[in-house]
């Protein structure tokens, strides 16, 4: 055996000539690897000016010298890069992110469970990657999918702390599932609250552009706009489903798509502040199941673009078994036009309205309907 068995350091052999560069070799590789901390795992080509001992993660597609050497430790040494091979167990401290990873025999994974000292914010890009650590507004510091940093911010122990997922402007595909979160600090999915046409979530098929189900946290919405292709019945913009489940959402414009905000099974929705209503669907609010739609002090809802027209085929708002909608202010703004039953409250469910609100208060050209025990006050 030449090597050690775990760092694969050299041995000196008997009789060996030029005993010194073999014991260097070791000790460097030993310098490279004990208290292991790289200065970032998101650079994708080797640093234009590198300083003796400075170590990394080399991330998947990396190019020119360190082109096929995924997942290694990059170290600069006497005038070069050493490679080396990580194995199962070994832990790296990566200083940009602050956060401590270990190798699992595939690839570097968060060890334990960072908790923050103060807010944080992730950024999100069409032209990110999600390799990147996240944390710089730049293609080379962005993630590039909303799911990716959903999924950083809910392994971190929030403590206190917020945390905000900036998205940038464009188009994105993907579903979008809100997971639990650990302390008592929000997350919240931020794109352009002033122009929330921005920054959308556009979804092919059927589905949920977001959805919470079963989650525990405070998870917020604000200014993205949500788009479904299809227009059935299993097709949501916002889905939050569960007892533990709560999101409040903002700025936010929904357009085409099935049912656009649903609350189910006890979860609890907040409209927090104004929004925008550019397509139809099935429904705009669908709440049931001892869920809870609270909009007091939420603002107006205003239809535009397309929206001005808008058609909702089943009612406008739903609310049913033992649910509560309750919406005492704000106003639908250029609703004159949408057409469809204004609202259902049914099997012993409640929607309060306005106090001036009366029977016109939901948008649509039909009347509602109470049965089974329902309310409308």
């Amino acid at each position: 055996m030449e090597q050690t068995p775990n760092l694969l350091l050299p041995y000196i052999m008997p009789s060996q000539a030029q005993k010194h560069v073999t014991h260097n070799e070791a000790i460097r590789a030993l310098d490279a690897l004990v208290h292991l901390a790289v200065l970032d795992r998101g650079l994708t080509a080797p640093p234009a000016s590198a300083q003796e001992g400075d170590r990394y993660i080399v991330p998947e597609g990396s190019t020119g010298e360190w082109s096929d050497r995924d997942g290694m430790i990059a170290a600069w040494q006497d005038g070069g890069w050493r490679f080396l091979e990580p194995c199962t167990g070994w832990v790296a401290w990566v200083n940009d992110e602050a956060l401590l990873l270990v190798f699992d025999g595939t690839g570097w994974a968060a060890a334990g469970r960072e908790t923050l000292a103060a807010p944080r914010t992730y950024y999100v890009r069409a032209d990110g990657n999600d390799m990147n650590g996240g944390l710089a507004d730049t293609a080379g510091g962005a993630f590039a999918t909303i799911q990716h940093a959903v999924d950083t911010a809910a392994a971190l122990d929030l403590s206190i702390h917020n945390v905000t997922i900036q998205i940038g402007a464009g188009t994105y595909g993907e579903p979008v599932v809100l997971k639990s979160l650990t302390g008592a600090g929000s997350v919240k999915l931020r794109g352009n609250p002033s122009a929330p046409g921005d920054v959308v979530i556009a979804r092919a098929g059927s589905g949920a552009c977001i959805q919470a189900v079963n989650v525990i946290g405070d998870w917020r919405i604000d200014g993205i706009r949500l788009t479904i292709a299809s227009a059935g019945s299993d097709s949501w913009s916002l889905w939050a489903n569960g007892p533990t489940t709560t999101l409040r959402y903002q700025n936010v414009d929904f357009g085409p798509s099935g049912r656009q905000v649903v609350a189910e099974n006890g979860a609890f929705v907040r409209k927090e502040g104004p929004c925008f209503i550019s397509g139809g669907g099935i429904n705009h609010l669908f709440i049931r199941v001892a869920a809870t739609y609270d909009a007091n002090g939420g603002g107006d809802t205003t239809f535009v673009g397309a929206g001005l027209t808008a058609n909702f085929s089943g009612q406008f708002a739903v609310c049913a078994t033992g649910a509560v909608l309750y919406q005492p202010s704000g106003s639908y703004v250029n609703a004159s036009a949408v057409t469809g039953v204004r609202y259902l409250v049914s099997r012993n469910a409640v929607i309060q309205k306005p106090g001036s609100g009366g029977e016109h208060y939901f948008p649509g050209n039909a009347s509602g309907a109470v049965d089974s025990g329902g309310q409308y006050m």
